[in-house]
C-alpha cells in the first residue's frame, strides 16, 4: 500500500468514526460529513501528506453541467488523484459502482465529472495546526474550525 493511501484510509477511518459517534456534529460542514467537505477534508489531508514530505495541489472542478456544483481533490506532484469525499455523489450524480471511499491513483467519474473550469490551489488553508495566517498571529475563522476538527479526530489517526 502506498503512503498517500495509507494516509488517505486512516483520515478516511477517522473522519468516518468521528462522524458516526457524533462527534463532529458541531463543526460545519463536517457535521453531514462526507457531504459538501471536500475542500475542508483537502486541507487536513494536504496537511498529513506534507508531514510525510508528500506535497500536493488542491484541484476544484465545477461539474460539467451545472456551474453551481463543485468538488474538490488533490494531487501529487507525480499526478496521483487523492479523493477520499467522492463517495458523496454515489446514488445521485454518480453510478455507486463508480465511486471510490478512498481514490488514490487516476482520475476517476468524479474527478472528470467536475472537469470543468479548474481552478489549482497551490497551498492547503491548514498547513500546521500550530501555524496562523490571521492579524497577530490568531488563526483565522476556517484555520480555528479545522484546528478543531483535526483535535477531535487525531486520536483516530
Amino acid at each position: 500500500m502506498s503512503v498517500e493511501r495509507t494516509i488517505a484510509t486512516k483520515l478516511r477511518r477517522a473522519l468516518d468514526i468521528a462522524s458516526y459517534k457524533g462527534e463532529l456534529d458541531r463543526y460545519w460542514p463536517f457535521s453531514h460529513f462526507p457531504d459538501d467537505c471536500c475542500e475542508h477534508t483537502c486541507d487536513i489531508l494536504g496537511y498529513l501528506l506534507s508531514v510525510e514530505g508528500i506535497n500536493t495541489i488542491q484541484i476544484n472542478g465545477t461539474h460539467r453541467k451545472d456551474p453551481l456544483r463543485h468538488h474538490v481533490w488533490l494531487k501529487t506532484e507525480n499526478g496521483v488523484i487523492i479523493d477520499i469525499t467522492e463517495d458523496q455523489f454515489a446514488g445521485e450524480l454518480l453510478d455507486e459502482k463508480d465511486v471510490e471511499i478512498v481514490r488514490v491513483g487516476k482520475e476517476g467519474p468524479a474527478q472528470k465529472l467536475f472537469g470543468k473550469n479548474r481552478i489549482v490551489q497551490p497551498h492547503t488553508n491548514f498547513t500546521d495546526p500550530r501555524e496562523f495566517s490571521d492579524f497577530g498571529g490568531r488563526p483565522n475563522p476556517r484555520q480555528k474550525r479545522l484546528m478543531e476538527v483535526y483535535a477531535v479526530i487525531e486520536k483516530y489517526l
